[in-house]
């Protein structure tokens, strides 16, 4: 009987091993649902900025649109803190099953991997680039006092009193800070750096005189200083002229191969399947061709993005090399 019953034990035992895969499939189907059936909850958005601001705006926009063709609640939850770092902390330690998507952004993807000497995550390896949502140039402008109708005007300026001009920033690290960075490193020129607590301020000094350059996010409301004439452009750092600006040169003309545009973009964790990156690219991509998406992003200035997931993926690690050289030349830590 002993025998008998200890045979009946070692084989329950042996059919529970052989079985084992079977009871994990009910978790494994969720964490690998078929793109087909995606989604079947509700998706949630991480964005590492406060709200209210322009990618606040653009994602809550592709959010609501998401939702009309998904038919499933898609949410945006604002994680600011740290530079974006909290919130792009979440992204890559979320379950890699589409249900967590995040933004990124020149800063939390390019620039920190530089001016940190340690992230909380890895910005390439950690996560899966679904597509760029929008991107930006900059645009080069100096107080009407300076007497530079050029980029050589203004170079020829900086060289000749390299003390005497200060450019303002949204603070040390900043795109704004960085470009203006990369542009004294191609032309060998000089200014001092006065940082802010973010661009409203350091542009109403440019406005009001106490700064004479700067390189802005190109918005509505620059534009409106250069058409009034309080402010002078003199280029925009797109690889090519702006809509957004018209006349304005690209720097490039003056500078070839100078380009530096503020983006921001879309990510999955890090071990999202491919199969799936795809179909969630595929449906965002749509949603970017609606025409009032695509009104509401040139409203803010924005080039509409929806490029392949491959193709983000090569811009986000070209970026990080592109800032490299600024950040360091910059002298900005952020330990």
């Amino acid at each position: 009987m002993r025998r008998q019953a200890i045979h009946t034990l070692l084989t329950a035992a042996a059919i529970i091993m052989a079985n084992a895969p079977a009871l994990l499939l009910p978790s494994q189907a969720t964490a690998q649902e078929s793109p087909a059936a995606f989604p079947s909850k509700p998706v949630k958005f991480i964005l590492p900025f406060a709200p209210g601001g322009p990618s606040d705006i653009m994602l809550r926009l592709v959010a609501q649109n998401l939702s009309e063709g998904w038919r499933q609640p898609v949410l945006v939850e604002n994680r600011a803190g740290a530079g974006g770092i909290v919130g792009t902390e979440m992204i890559a330690k979320s379950p890699a099953d589409g249900y967590t998507l995040g933004v990124g952004s020149i800063g939390t993807h390019a620039i920190n991997v530089s001016l940190y000497a340690k992230l909380p995550y890895d910005a390439v390896t950690d996560f899966a680039p679904i597509t760029l949502l929008a991107s930006y140039p900059t645009i080069l402008v100096v107080h009407p006092s300076v007497a530079a109708q050029s980029v050589a005007d203004l170079t020829r300026i900086l060289k000749e009193s390299p003390d005497k001009y200060a450019f303002g920033s949204a603070g040390p690290g900043s795109s704004a800070h960085l470009v203006a960075e990369m542009f004294k490193l191609a032309t060998g020129t000089q200014m001092t750096h006065i940082p802010y607590k973010g661009d409203a301020p350091a542009l109403n000094d440019l406005v009001g005189g106490q700064l004479q350059v700067m390189f802005a996010n190109l918005s509505a409301n620059v534009m409106g200083f250069v058409q009034n004439g309080r402010l002078r452009a003199l280029a925009v750092t797109s690889p090519e002229p702006s809509q957004f600006a018209p006349g304005v040169p690209a720097l490039a003309q003056s500078i070839p191969g100078f380009q530096a545009r503020t983006w921001v973009g879309i990510f999955a964790p890090g071990k999202t399947a491919a199969p799936l990156v795809t179909k969630i690219h595929a449906d965002i991509a749509r949603v970017m061709q609606l025409p009032a998406v695509r009104t509401r992003f040139q409203e803010f200035g924005a080039a509409i993005g929806g490029n392949a997931p491959a193709e983000f993926s090569a811009y986000v690690k070209s970026e990080i090399e592109l800032w490299r050289p600024a950040v360091k030349a910059s002298g900005a830590r952020a330990d």
